[in-house]
């Protein structure tokens, strides 16, 4: 299907307004569907197609959204910076960091976005990683070179975060800061930073958590919890804005990595010649 085609019929019964798509689908989960589409409400070359649908659209709607950052990221940048969106610190966050860190360590600059995230972990494991920086290369007898560590990124980096994230989301873009790897762009975190290691099962199938450690700095103040973390760089995704289908928090981010790649170019080495023996 492409967008803007209307839908007119599923299993055989029209589909019309006012009535709510949703409902024509009803007891469909998983099963072979037929529907009828066409370029209009009357369009005489209307086909139809056979689909299963799903009962969650969420995970589809989030792919979605994510190769959409990444694509505006490298038609911006011409390819030079990376982009990944990490949903939280838990399974699903590192699955997703590995599938979008690793296979762009090759780019000079690096747009981290944890808008949204949920927690989980401490992620000290993400900082560690993209803290790396090459330290030597080496040239291989036969086909190309390689370098060490050879999953880093020498160039720009920046995270993004919102309001939305939390926790492990709160953790995340202040040890981005403290270790030095960039600066935080959005707007301030949510502010829950109280880990829980345990939970206590009820009748109903339900759980209480408790509250079970705090963080504080080096310097023996509590920190982050009912505060958050601020940005380096405030910037308002408005309701205007998103509506008008703009990121200004990406869009902001992709500034300052472009700016800060013209200020100091990533520079790579030509391998020197073979000495002669």
């Amino acid at each position: 299907m492409k967008e803007g085609e209307f839908l007119l019929e599923v299993n055989g019964r029209p589909v019309r307004a006012p009535q709510n798509v949703y409902a024509a689908f009803i007891g469909t989960n998983g099963k072979q569907t037929t529907i009828k589409v066409g370029a209009s409400a009357n369009d005489p070359k209307a086909r139809v197609l056979t689909v299963k649908p799903v009962s969650n659209e969420a995970s589809l709607r989030y792919v979605a959204w994510v190769r959409g950052n990444w694509e505006k990221v490298q038609k911006a940048t011409n390819g030079r910076i990376a982009y990944i969106h990490v949903p939280n610190t838990a399974i699903e966050g590192m699955q997703e960091f590995s599938k979008g860190f690793y296979p762009q360590v090759d780019r000079d600059g690096i747009i981290v976005d944890e808008r949204f995230n949920g927690g989980g972990f401490i992620p000290d494991f993400f900082v560690e990683r993209l803290m790396r920086k090459t330290w030597t290369y080496w040239s291989a007898r036969d086909g190309d070179g390689f370098r060490t560590p050879g999953q880093s990124i020498d160039g720009p980096k920046c995270i993004l975060a919102n309001e939305y994230a939390g926790s492990g989301g709160d953790a995340f873009p202040f040890y981005f800061r403290q270790q030095g790897v960039g600066p935080v762009i959005g707007k301030r975190t949510w502010g829950g930073l109280v880990g829980i290691s345990r939970d206590l099962a009820l009748n109903d199938g339900g759980s209480v958590t408790i509250p079970d450690f705090g963080i504080y700095s080096t310097d023996g103040k509590w920190m982050i919890e009912n505060r958050g973390v601020d940005p380096d760089f405030e910037v308002e995704n408005t309701p205007e804005s998103m509506v008008n289908g703009q990121d200004l928090q990406l869009e902001k981010a992709i500034q300052w990595s472009l700016e800060q790649l013209q200020k100091n170019p990533v520079k790579r080495p030509v391998r020197p010649p073979y000495k002669k023996q």
